[in-house]
Order: structure tokens, then C-alpha cells, then sequence
């Protein structure tokens, strides 16, 4: 795709985002100028686009088609931007539920305003050599003090007591939180808002790369677009570890174990083991299970992208890509893990290499108005302890750039009984969490999180005298 092209479908995507998305339409109104459209056909969409919303205060939608249709007869001297504008509609409509299915309204509405800046300072660039060639100074100067800068407006600040939708937009679930968690996870690790760099941390083997996956699919259910990126595993040895997860059928027939929760007389619980024979997965019936994974997942979609020695910059040229070629735009990226990613350049201390991938990482977040989850080793003392903060490996300064830490903490015992302990190591904002959720895992099916309680509520775990009669059952 030539760059001319990118620019085309930059405008058309613009266009596109004003007729679906009523936020978008709102807030690119005030910036947008007609002869920033370099098409013929989108200064006539735009000019339909600007009308529907002086009526209705809304995006057209659907009804965009209805406007055409009353339009057509002044557009019948016009064959050529008749014939445009029936294309644009044809194929708006084949992806219509594509885009409306986009939450990340604050990243589309960045790049849109960046294409218009560009085409602003062509706009500009076209006057004064027109000027200059015309040999015209009055013109000339009219040109540049005519020129405003092309930016969303936020030079009169925001009034705490009167703006009520600058307030309402900030206070807004739907534009900030985009991740929530069930159970007695979802007491020890708040909201992932965009903007948020999460990341577990646990000595190896404890089941890190479990927990990521375990990420997507909560995101996904959530509505998610997610880019998860593994940086060792090949295509088939994810689908052979995320397959049984999403599906709950191991790949070939096995002996499953797990853990459940058994309540007791005095509201406290107990853990009991499970053992459960299963059929392996059925090649035959894959299809049907991803028609039902589709109808689960709804607007969720995961795009699984294997890469090796990856930069910050090559996530981000994925990331355009996706945006241009598929009208993908990520709420989530999922890195296995950022501590194997290259950082650029030559590095003499390993510690100054891995701190410039999270920094980075920390700044792609913020400026993709995305989260970003990923995970890191612990030293090797914390196999058997709970995981403090500064027994990061590699570089104490990771927890300076996460939004979030979350611990994995173990014993041998635990794992053998299908138990983990999440603890929050640090968190960026709120009310730090002391306590750790117990949870119940079934590893045979990449299931990290099965149930979960809190500390106290699990006999063996809280602090409170227990009698004989529950003792600890694992």
C-alpha cells in the first residue's frame, strides 16, 4: 500500500468513525474543516454527516443510506462521485458491526486528528507557494496568520462546578475501565484501565504464562480486542496451550486434576481435591465450537501474533498495520514475556536494557490509550516464599513503570494441590491490598483461575484459632 493510499484510507476512515460512532462525531466536529478532504465525495459525505447531526445531535448510522437516497438527484450529473459514494456505502455496510464493535474512540480520535494536521499543513504549504510564485506578499501573510493549529480544544480548562460532560466522560466507565475481575481476584486486583501496564511477577514455573492467557480471556468476555504476543512459542504450541483453556476439553484423553471449595458449618472453607477422567478433543467438532466461542465472546477477538527479538517499534508497526489493513484497534496487548523483548541499540548492563523496554512498554500504553499486561521472573529465593517487591529479578525499576504488580506466591505443597496466592505487590493508584486471594487452579486444562476466595475465608489460611474439626484439608 503506497503512502498516498494510507492517506486516502486515513480520510475514509474518518469519514467512517462520523457516520457510526456518535462520541467521535461530537468531538471531531469542532476541528474538522470541508477542504481538509482531499476527495471530492468525502467533502459531499461530510457535508451530509455535518447536517444529520444539526437535526438530530447524533451520528447518521445507518440512515446514512437514507441520506443518499434523498441526495441522489443532485448527484445525477455527477456520475463519478455517484459511483464513489455507492461503493463507500456498499462496503461501509459489509463491515458495519466491524465498526461499531471499536471501543478505543481516543486513539482513533488521535490519529484522526493527526491526518488532519498533516492535511492542514499541505493546505497551507499549496497557499504560500501559490503566493510565493505569484509573487504576492499581502497573500502571503494572509496565509500563515490565517493558519490555526489543528488540535482538539482544551485552551479554556475544565470547570469542576458547571462542566458536566467533561466530568461525566472522566468518570465514565466504559471510556476508562476496561478489565474487571470475578471473585476474591477481583478484591485484590482493581479495574485495568487504559493507559495501565500490569504485570505478574513469580519465580519460573509457577505458572505465569497461564495467568496471561487467563487475561485474554477475561478480556475478551469483556469486549476486548486483544494482540497477544508470544515471544518463544510458534503458532502450534500456543493453540496446543490455549485450545483446552478457552474450550475446557483437554487435547487428548487424560486424567484432569483440580480443587474446589467446600463450605462449612461456620461460613469458612475448605479445599478438596477433584480427580476427573476426560475425552480428548474431537477434531470433527472445532468448527462448531468456535461458532460457540464466537456467540460467548460476542464483540471480543484476539489476535495471536508470535514474534521473536521484538522491539516496542515493531508492536507498534503491528499495531498499525492491523489498524489500516483490518480495522483492528487494540484495548489490550498481552506480552509473554517483555523481559525476553530487545530493546534497540547496544547495552553493556542488562539492567539498563530491560528498563528501557518497560519504559517503553509504560509510554506505548499511554500514548495507544491501551492496556498492557505481561510478566516477569522472580529471584530464585521466592520458590518457597511470598514475593516481595524488591525481589524483581534483573531491575528494581520495573515496578517503578508498572501500573500494577500482582505476586504469584507458592509453596511446593500449594502447587501439588492446585493452589495459588495472588498478592498485590504495588499498585499506582488506590488503596494498596495486604490480603492475598487464594485461588483454585486446574493446570491440566491451562485453567489459573478456577475459584477464588480471600485468605480469611479459607481454613488453613486465616489467622483465626480453628478446631479440630476443620482442620486443613489439602
Amino acid at each position: 500500500m503506497t503512502r498516498t493510499s494510507i492517506k486516502i484510507d486515513q480520510e475514509l476512515q474518518i469519514l467512517i468513525n462520523c457516520i457510526t460512532n456518535d462520541r467521535f462525531l461530537q468531538e471531531i466536529l469542532p476541528i474538522v474543516r470541508s477542504n481538509y478532504f482531499k476527495l471530492g465525495y468525502s467533502k459531499l459525505l461530510w457535508q451530509w454527516i455535518q447536517e444529520y447531526f444539526e437535526n438530530f445531535a447524533c451520528a447518521p448510522k445507518k440512515d446514512i443510506t437514507n441520506i443518499y437516497k434523498q441526495k441522489y438527484a443532485m448527484l445525477k450529473d455527477d456520475d463519478e462521485s455517484n459511483d464513489a459514494i455507492k461503493l463507500f456505502l456498499s462496503n461501509l455496510s459489509k463491515k458495519y458491526e466491524e465498526y461499531l464493535d471499536i471501543n478505543n474512540i481516543d486513539f482513533l480520535l488521535k490519529e484522526s486528528i493527526h491526518y488532519l494536521a498533516i492535511r492542514s499543513g499541505e493546505i497551507l504549504k499549496e497557499k504560500i507557494e501559490d503566493a510565493i510564485l505569484s509573487n504576492d506578499k499581502d497573500k502571503l501573510e494572509s496565509a500563515i496568520s490565517s493558519y490555526k493549529r489543528v488540535e482538539k480544544p482544551t485552551g479554556q480548562g475544565i470547570d469542576l462546578l458547571h462542566d458536566h460532560n467533561k466530568i461525566l466522560e472522566a468518570l465514565t466507565k466504559e471510556h476508562n475501565e476496561i478489565i474487571t475481575f470475578p471473585g476474591a481476584v477481583g478484591a485484590i486486583i482493581p479495574p485495568i484501565c487504559r493507559g495501565d501496564f500490569m504485570s505478574f511477577f513469580g519465580p519460573a514455573k509457577r505458572g505465569k504464562s497461564f495467568w496471561l492467557w487467563y487475561m485474554a480471556e477475561i478480556a475478551m468476555s469483556q469486549s476486548n480486542k486483544i494482540i497477544y504476543i508470544p515471544l518463544e512459542m510458534n503458532d502450534t504450541a500456543i493453540i496446543k496451550r490455549c485450545w483446552p483453556s478457552i474450550t475446557g476439553q483437554p487435547l487428548y484423553k487424560r486424567t484432569i486434576h483440580s480443587a474446589h471449595f467446600e463450605e462449612t458449618e461456620n461460613g469458612l472453607f475448605t479445599i478438596e481435591q477433584d480427580e476427573k477422567e476426560m475425552e480428548g478433543t474431537n477434531l470433527e467438532t472445532i468448527e462448531d465450537m468456535q461458532k460457540k466461542l464466537r456467540r460467548l465472546y460476542r464483540k471480543g477477538r484476539i489476535k495471536i501474533i508470535p514474534m521473536v527479538s521484538a522491539t516496542v517499534q515493531m508492536i507498534e508497526s503491528v499495531c498499525d498495520n492491523l489498524y489500516y489493513y483490518e480495522n483492528f484497534v487494540p484495548d489490550t496487548i498481552i506480552i509473554d514475556y517483555a523481559d525476553y523483548m530487545e530493546a534497540g541499540g547496544k547495552y553493556t548492563d542488562n539492567r539498563d536494557r530491560i528498563n528501557k523496554i518497560w519504559k517503553g512498554l509504560r509510554d506505548f500504553a499511554n500514548e495507544r490509550n491501551i492496556a498492557i499486561i505481561t510478566a516477569s521472573h522472580t529471584e530464585k529465593k521466592t520458590f518457597d516464599s511470598d514475593i516481595k517487591t524488591s525481589q524483581a529479578s534483573e531491575d528494581i525499576r520495573k515496578i517503578n513503570h508498572v501500573t500494577l504488580a500482582v505476586s504469584l506466591n507458592a509453596t511446593d505443597k500449594e502447587n501439588h494441590n492446585n493452589i495459588i496466592r495472588l498478592g498485590m505487590m504495588e499498585v499506582r493508584e488506590g488503596r494498596h491490598i495486604a490480603d492475598q486471594a487464594v485461588v483454585l487452579q486446574c493446570l491440566d486444562l491451562g485453567r489459573p483461575c478456577i475459584d477464588s476466595r480471600m485468605r480469611k475465608e479459607v481454613i488453613g489460611y486465616n489467622k483465626v484459632e480453628e478446631s479440630a474439626k476443620y482442620k486443613r484439608k489439602i
